[in-house]
């Protein structure tokens, strides 16, 4: 069997804004436009996850790591000394909050009743050991997510809403809260409050959305990051009677209402014929559903993957032989069905109307001209 390299604006299309993510140093970098961004792990050794596709999200939070800006209120004893460590990004640009009383917004930013928001910030240790980080909801001025974390170890403790936290490396943590507006509220506002040391902060955001994006920095105004397109229009390739599709890659942080798009590979005018791999947004499965002229046949997989999670998911197709297997796991398999009959474009990351994305790493996307054996499936997913 042989196997076809190419580069990969040879064959994919990308339209994408500039993406922070971690390169292969561990250093928080900006993507090209129009570039794929190869995110790595700096809590483990720099390992490689794959390339981030995500929807658009806006950074409403303003001056995001100028926090001695007067953008920033600081009450009574709480003080910022600008530019005295290097942030996530490798700049001296992180700044050192002396972990008295408290720090906010001074001016709220608008929500709508009813939505989740998700707030986070980069935070590294300098003495503290405990600061209560959360997003108040006004006119009410309580908390719609509230955390206390620990910087000096990585430790998060969710009171109200949602959290996450993950390790951005050199000490640093990235930590969010995710909570939702509650009826006749308006407005929200970070808040850190702290009384036992001093702590490191960079690039806050608060976001409308249920987990955070990649970071998005802001000056003096809000900042907007359009979705990732990404697709293959070649698709001489694909076998229309057989084939095989291996992904690898990480779930998001969360799940969202809808799906986590992997590949849909259909015709840009209409889902009469498809191959579509996804995770389910009701219930975390991974799953492949597939239609032919207009019929829909294999929808199998049914397997949950928990958020964040790296996974690996064949899928086999032939008519009357469907087969899917997640990690190596004994084969689910359709004996009825029939194949699309024609397939004219592959988007991936997200379905063809450029919804629903992956929001998470997608590592490794393989295909094979012929439908493997159920055995291979199992070998090439563990």
């Amino acid at each position: 069997m042989s196997t076809k390299v190419v580069d990969f604006a040879d064959i994919i299309s990308l339209t994408s804004a500039t993406k922070w993510h971690f390169n292969s140093s561990g250093t928080l970098v900006a993507s090209g436009a129009n570039s794929p961004a190869i995110d790595h792990d700096p809590g483990a050794s720099n390992a490689p996850q794959g390339m981030v596709i995500e929807e658009a999200r806006t950074n409403l939070n303003i001056r995001s790591s100028e926090f001695a800006n007067a953008a920033w209120y600081k009450n009574a004893s709480a003080a910022i000394t600008a530019t005295t460590g290097t942030a996530p990004d490798g700049t001296a640009s992180a700044d050192t909050w002396n972990g008295s009383d408290y720090i906010t917004n001074a001016a709220a930013m608008s929500v709508t009743a009813g939505s989740t928001y998700t707030a986070s910030i980069f935070v590294k240790a300098g003495t503290a050991t405990s600061i209560s980080f959360s997003f108040q909801q006004l006119p009410t001025y309580s908390s719609a997510g509230n955390t206390t974390i620990n910087p000096a170890t990585g430790a998060i403790t969710v009171h109200t809403g949602t959290g996450t936290v993950t390790d951005a490396g050199s000490g640093w943590y990235r930590y969010s809260v995710a909570g939702t507006i509650a009826a006749l509220q308006t407005s929200a506002r970070l808040v850190f409050t702290s009384s036992n040391g001093t702590a490191l902060f960079w690039g806050a955001q608060f976001e409308l959305g249920a987990f955070p994006t990649s970071y998005i920095p802001t000056t003096s105004s809000t900042v907007a990051r359009a979705a990732d397109v990404a697709s293959i229009s070649d698709m001489t390739w694909l076998n229309l009677d057989e084939g095989t599709f291996l992904f690898s890659g990480k779930t998001p942080l969360a799940r969202i209402a809808g799906n986590d798009t992997i590949v849909d590979v259909t015709n840009p005018g209409d889902d009469n014929n498809r191959h579509y791999i996804y995770r389910q947004g009701s219930t975390d499965d991974i799953r492949y559903y597939e239609v032919s002229a207009g019929t829909s046949y294999a929808n199998q997989g049914a397997v949950a993957v928990a958020d964040n999670t790296s996974l690996k998911f064949a899928v086999a197709y032939k008519a009357n032989d469907f087969a899917t297997s997640l990690n190596g796991a004994a084969v689910v398999a359709d004996t009825a069905g029939a194949v699309p009959t024609a397939n004219t474009i592959m988007y991936i990351g997200h379905d063809r109307a450029g919804n629903n994305s992956w929001n998470g790493h997608i590592a490794q996307l393989k295909y094979y001209p012929r439908r493997l054996t159920n055995a291979l499936l199992q070998e090439i997913s563990t």
